[in-house]
C-alpha cells in the first residue's frame, strides 16, 4: 500500500510536468505571435510586389489559425487540471516552498498557480470559441450557398453547362468532350423550355434563360412532344404484352374511347400570315381488360391544324398516333373490341364516321354520340340563310377572316382572268362618263380600305399596301361591274 508521502511525490511529479508542457505551449505561442506580427509589417523590395503580398498574407492567416488551435489545446488540458483538487493542493505546497513560507497560509483559491491556470483557462476558452464560431459561419455560408446554387442550377435557367453555378469553392467542372458539346443544353434547361406556357410566346421564354432563343424554346418543345408521344407509345405496347403474359391468351375486352372536335382559332402560320385556322383536337382514353383486371390509359394528343375542315383532312388526323382511331383496337387480340366516339354532327364528322365504319371489320363495333346542340345550330344556320335575314357583309367577313381563303381566292382570280379578261386600248365609246364615275367610287373604296390598314413608322398606312392599291387601280381602274376589263393595254402587255 503506498504511503502518503509517494502519493504527495507523485502528484509533484506530474505537476512539474504540465508545466513544463505549458511552458513549451507558451513558447511555441510567443513565437507564432511573434512571426505574425513579423508578417503584419510591410514588405520590404519592390512595393508592386503582389504575388509577395498575397503570399505573406495567407501565411499569416494559417499562423493565426495555428495559435487559435494551440490555445484551444492548451484549454483543453488545463481545464482538468484546474477540476483537480489534488492538483490544486501540491501547486499551493510547491508555491509556498518557493516563497518559503507555510502551506496554511496559502489557500487553493487565491495560489498564484491557479489564477495562472485560470488565466490560460480564460484565454483557451476564446480561442476556442472563436475556432468553433469560425467553423459555424463557414460551415452555414457553405450549406447556404450550397442550397441557392442547387436551386438556381434546378430552375433551368443556365441553358449550357457554362451557366452553371457550382455547388461548393471546392467544385471542378467536368470536361465538355465532343464537336459542339459545349452548345449542348442541360435537362433542367430543356425542361423549362418544353413546358413553357402555352400563351407565352417563344421569344419571351427565352428571354428567361440565360442565352437562349426562340428557336431554341422551339425545338425543346418539340423534343418535349416527341419524348411524351414516345413514351405514350413504349408504355402502350408494354402494357399490352404484360397484359397477354398475364392472362395467356387474348384479351377480355379492348374499348378506344375518343372525343374530337374542330374549332376556328386566330392563329400565326408563319408565311400565311395570322388569321383564323381549323384546329382539331382530340383525346383518347383505351381501356384493357384481362381475367377481371380493368386498366385505363389516357392517351394525350397534340392538336392539328387543317388547311379546312373535311372529312378527307380530318381522318389522317384522328387515325395517327397512340389512341388513333385506324388501326386503333382492331390490331389488338381481344375477345370483344368496340370503338366509341362523341363529336358533333358536322357534315364532315358524319361523313368520316361513315367511312370509319366501312373501315372497321365485323367483329369491331362502333358506338357514335352526336351533340344535338350542333345540329340545332345547323338548323337555325339554314333557317337564316332561307329567310335572308344574314347580311352580305357577315358572309364576307366571315370567308375573309378563314386562314386558307387567301390561297383559295388566289387560285380563282387565276382562273377568271385566264379565262374572261378583256384588254382594251382605251374607254369605249358612250360610256366614258359611267366608267369614270365608277373609277371614283372604286377609289374612294379603296382609300377607306388604306386608312384601315397596318401603320408604319410615322403613323402612315404601310408603304407596300398603298403601292399595291395603286398598282391595282392602275390595272383594274374600273368599272367593278360584268367582265373584267382592263383599259391600259401598253401596261398589261409591257408587264
Amino acid at each position: 500500500m503506498a504511503v502518503v508521502g509517494e502519493i504527495d511525490q507523485s502528484l509533484d511529479q506530474c505537476l512539474e510536468d504540465l508545466k513544463r508542457h505549458f511552458l513549451s505551449l507558451r513558447q511555441e505561442m510567443d513565437a507564432l505571435k511573434a512571426d505574425n506580427d513579423a508578417l503584419k509589417q510591410p514588405a520590404k523590395g519592390k512595393a508592386g510586389d503582389l504575388n509577395k503580398i498575397e503570399q505573406l498574407e495567407l501565411e499569416n492567416e494559417v499562423l493565426t489559425e495555428q495559435v487559435n488551435e494551440l490555445k484551444a489545446q492548451l484549454y483543453m488540458t488545463s481545464s482538468a487540471v484546474l477540476d483537480d483538487e489534488r492538483i490544486q493542493n501540491s501547486a499551493t505546497r510547491l508555491l509556498a516552498g518557493a516563497f518559503g513560507v507555510p502551506s496554511e497560509t496559502l489557500k487553493p483559491p487565491d495560489a498564484s498557480v491557479v489564477f495562472f491556470l485560470q488565466a490560460y483557462v480564460a484565454e483557451g476558452q476564446a480561442a476556442l470559441r472563436r475556432v468553433e464560431a469560425r467553423e459555424r459561419r463557414a460551415s452555414s455560408a457553405q450549406a447556404s450557398f450550397r442550397l441557392q446554387a442547387q436551386q438556381t442550377n434546378r430552375s433551368g435557367r443556365g441553358r449550357t453547362e457554362d451557366h452553371i453555378l457550382p455547388v461548393s469553392s471546392g467544385a471542378k467542372r467536368s470536361a465538355v468532350k465532343g464537336k459542339g458539346a459545349w452548345k449542348r443544353w442541360t435537362p433542367d434547361a430543356i425542361l423549362r423550355g418544353g413546358f413553357s406556357p402555352g400563351s407565352m410566346s417563344s421569344r419571351s421564354a427565352a428571354g428567361q434563360m440565360e442565352g437562349a432563343s426562340a428557336s431554341g424554346v422551339m425545338s425543346a418543345r418539340l423534343f418535349v412532344a416527341e419524348c411524351i408521344e414516345q413514351g405514350q407509345k413504349d408504355y402502350a405496347s408494354k402494357l399490352q404484352r404484360q397484359l397477354h403474359h398475364d392472362g395467356d391468351g387474348p384479351l377480355d375486352f379492348a374499348v378506344l374511347n375518343m372525343m374530337f372536335d374542330e374549332t376556328e382559332l386566330e392563329l400565326d402560320m408563319g408565311s400565311e400570315g395570322e388569321a383564323a385556322w381549323s384546329v382539331l383536337a382530340s383525346h383518347s382514353q383505351i381501356t384493357f381488360c384481362s381475367q377481371g383486371q380493368v386498366v385505363d390509359f389516357d392517351a394525350v394528343r397534340a392538336p392539328c391544324v387543317l388547311p379546312t375542315k373535311k372529312a378527307a383532312t380530318m381522318w389522317p388526323v384522328l387515325g395517327a398516333g397512340v389512341g388513333g382511331l385506324w388501326p386503333g383496337v382492331t390490331s389488338v387480340d381481344a375477345e370483344m373490341r368496340a370503338v366509341l366516339i362523341t363529336c358533333d354532327a358536322g357534315p364532315a364528322n358524319i361523313k368520316l364516321l361513315k367511312h370509319l365504319c366501312a373501315c372497321l371489320p365485323d367483329s369491331v363495333g362502333l358506338i357514335p354520340t352526336l351533340c344535338a346542340q350542333h345540329r340545332n345550330g345547323n338548323v337555325i344556320e339554314r333557317a337564316t340563310k332561307l329567310l335572308g335575314i344574314l347580311p352580305g357583309c357577315f358572309a364576307v367577313s366571315k370567308t375573309m377572316i378563314q386562314g386558307s381563303w387567301m390561297r383559295t381566292i388566289g387560285k380563282r382570280v387565276q382562273e377568271v382572268l385566264a379565262a374572261r379578261l378583256i384588254v382594251m386600248e382605251e374607254d369605249p365609246e358612250g360610256l366614258q362618263e359611267e366608267w369614270a364615275r365608277s373609277r371614283v367610287a372604286a377609289r374612294a373604296l379603296l382609300d377607306l380600305v388604306i386608312l384601315n390598314a397596318p401603320q408604319g413608322e410615322d403613323d402612315q398606312p404601310a408603304r407596300g399596301f398603298a403601292t399595291a392599291v395603286s398598282d391595282f387601280m392602275t390595272f383594274f381602274p374600273g368599272p367593278w361591274k360584268g367582265p373584267p376589263v382592263c383599259s391600259c393595254a401598253g401596261d398589261v402587255l409591257a408587264g
